[in-house]
Order: C-alpha cells, then sequence, then structure tokens
C-alpha cells in the first residue's frame, strides 16, 4: 500500500516528536512497491520507486542502510524510513546546526531502490537524537508492528534549494543534500508499505 503526505497519519507515541507540519504540496505520481518481512533476527527492507510525474523529485535514501531513521509511529508500531525530519519542539534543548539527509534526483521516469537490513532487536534512531532534554525515547514495548517509509519531495517546493553532494559509487543519479527541518518537512510526501508483524 502507498500513503502519500501521510506526515500527520501517525499516532502519537509518548515521548516521540509529534510536531510533523501540515503538508502543502500536492503528492506527485510515483510508483512504490516495498516488503518488510522479519526473519533470522533481523528486518528486511526492499523497495523500488519510480518518478511517474513530470518533474524532477527528490528520493531521501543516500543514508541507507546505516542512516535510516527508527521511530515510535503508533501504540505497538514502528516505523523504518528514509525522510526529513522537523526539529523537535522543545524549550530544553537548542541545536545551533541542524542535522541534513541525503538524496537521489530522479528525473521522470528514473527509479530508485534498495534492498538492506536491520538487525533486531531495534534501536531507536532520530536524526536529532534520542534525547530532547526529558529523558531518553523509548521505542513502543512491546514491538508488534514495523513498515518502511520513503520521503519523496520535488526540488522545486523546497524553500531554499538542495545543496548538490557527490553522487553515490555507482549511482547515475545526482545526490542533494537538505537539512531536517519542518520547512522541508512540509513539502515531503512518505510513501509508506502497510504494517508487517513483527
Amino acid at each position: 500500500m502507498t500513503l502519500l503526505g501521510c506526515a500527520a497519519c501517525d499516532s502519537v507515541v509518548p515521548g516521540e516528536p509529534d510536531n510533523d507540519p501540515p503538508i502543502t504540496t500536492t503528492p506527485p505520481a510515483v510508483e512504490f512497491t516495498s516488503a518488510v518481512e522479519v526473519r533470522d533476527r533481523a528486518v528486511h527492507v526492499t523497495y523500488r520507486l519510480t518518478n511517474r510525474s513530470g518533474t524532477d523529485l527528490i528520493a531521501l535514501n543516500r543514508d541507507s542502510p546505516a542512516g535510516v531513521y527508527i521511530t515510535g509511529s503508533g501504540p505497538g508500531q514502528v516505523t523504518i524510513a528514509e525522510r526529513v525530519f522537523p526539529r523537535p519542539d522543545t524549550t530544553t534543548m537548542t541545536w545551533y546546526v541542524s542535522p541534513q539527509v541525503s538524496g537521489t534526483v530522479l528525473a521522470p521516469g528514473d527509479t530508485t531502490g534498495d534492498d538492506f537490513t536491520v538487525p533486531l532487536p531495534l534501536e531507536r534512531r532520530h536524526p536529532y537524537g534520542n534525547d530532547y532534554g526529558d529523558g531518553v525515547i523509548p521505542l513502543p514495548d512491546p514491538v508488534t508492528e514495523i513498515r518502511f517509509c520513503l520521503g519523496v519531495i520535488r526540488p522545486a517546493d523546497l524553500p531554499v534549494p538542495a545543496a548538490t553532494a557527490s553522487a553515490a559509487p555507482g549511482s547515475a543519479h545526482p545526490s542533494v543534500v537538505l537539512p531536517h527541518l519542518g520547512v522541508n518537512a512540509q513539502v515531503q510526501h512518505l510513501s509508506c508499505t502497510d504494517p508487517a508483524p513483527l
């Protein structure tokens, strides 16, 4: 199943920041297929995304597999994601530099994808860390479901153009870098799998 523009579709999880901004753009046309399997004490994720729109898109997938994010997304549910996050809304922490995420630029008709493994037990990973001043944020316990989400952004929708980065080894697609900020999250659309049992 593909869910586009679903930044606000997650249930609030205790401790998780719930400040994903409303999406301000329409979803681009993409073809997204993905599978999430749990076996051999690991979560195996496979996905492919094809740009079916008439303009360039950025798939935020250049940090995989070491850079995938793992957060709680509902009671018993965890999301593994390659996406941009807004800065957590907190008065107890100050970030002078925003972490960055890399993306693959896809021309119309281009495809990107990956196959990666995340070992069990899962450990929370967020670009702004696991403690925003009120203690360490845990994943749901127990975890009963897991899903994968990939963020996609139109370069034309970004308030500040993404910085050009070195192309990934073996990739024919250009790479860009952009910060984890709310202004970028509000133009991001997520393609997500259905939750898989863990």
